[in-house]
């Protein structure tokens, strides 16, 4: 969300407020998250998931931004070696699987978080947030017909792309 070709971060957050919608992503070890939280009333939805759309399919990242968001990682994941309980958990999963990726931290390290560049990024987007990597889940007043058509809609505005290739078993 910190801007498109044609929004900026400020305008995006502004665009989803006025829609009474939220908006949100998340990592993990094996996923990454989109959320879009919206009234079900087509006035309000159809907006809210055009806007969702747009950052899908043209995620910026402008250098400032970039730069701001390497900055505050630096300063969590110094952070994080002043916690004991994180500490225990990233050796807790270092000790569980090893050379697995699951052993490194989903937040990264100093030393990882250092490698990363604007175009890792562009990178990421052009090959994960793609149709054949989409699991959609649709909860709320929305029939069965709707939630398809839904569906549909999202999938057939993104590039198709190719499935992600799948993790190795841990030993």
């Amino acid at each position: 969300d910190e801007g498109t070709s044609t929004q900026t971060t400020d305008q995006i957050s502004a665009n989803f407020e006025r829609l009474g919608a939220q908006f949100g992503t998340a990592a993990s070890r094996d996923m990454f998250a989109v959320n879009l939280r919206s009234l079900s009333d087509s006035d309000l939805l159809n907006p809210a998931v055009d806007q969702l759309l747009s950052i899908l399919k043209d995620a910026q990242v402008p250098q400032t931004s970039f730069d701001r968001i390497m900055q505050q990682n630096r300063i969590v994941l110094a952070m994080q070696k002043d916690s004991p309980g994180t500490t225990i958990a990233i050796r807790f999963m270092q000790e569980l699987y090893g050379k697995h990726p699951y052993a490194q931290p989903s937040t990264g390290t100093l030393a990882s978080v250092e490698l990363i560049k604007p175009a890792d990024i562009r990178k990421f987007k052009d090959t994960y947030l793609v149709a054949k990597n989409l699991n959609i889940a649709i909860v709320g007043q929305m029939n069965l017909e709707q939630a398809k058509a839904l569906a549909e809609r999202i999938t057939q505005s993104l590039p198709q792309g190719q499935h992600a290739r799948s993790l190795p078993q841990p030993d």
